[in-house]
């Protein structure tokens, strides 16, 4: 059960970041704002195009905390998302990929 719910619209934006506030550089921020153990100031990045939606870790110490349905994703090059996929970033942040 998900007691608390994002709607992210990935489809209206061809790039969206996340990873931890940065504070004092606005321009800096990532589109997708999480905190929590494991998560980098630049962990990951889905980026949108007419073929789909793939997530690519932004370093190899964000590699380490991103699941993709209870699988450990293992390198930093993209993986495509499909519908219904369950992304877990740092230790408690769960996120289902509607497409």
């Amino acid at each position: 059960m998900l007691d608390r719910k994002i709607f992210f619209d990935l489809s209206k934006i061809t790039k969206a970041t996340v990873g931890r506030k940065q504070h004092g550089d606005e321009a800096a921020q990532p589109t997708l704002v999480l905190g929590g153990i494991g998560i980098q100031d630049q962990h990951a990045v889905f980026e949108t195009t007419s073929s789909g939606t793939t997530l690519r870790p932004l370093g190899d110490s964000a590699v380490d905390y991103i699941w993709i349905n209870g699988v450990k994703i293992t390198g930093t090059k993209p993986v495509k998302l499909v519908a219904n996929d369950r992304i877990i970033f740092g230790t408690g942040s769960c996120f289902l990929f509607r497409n």
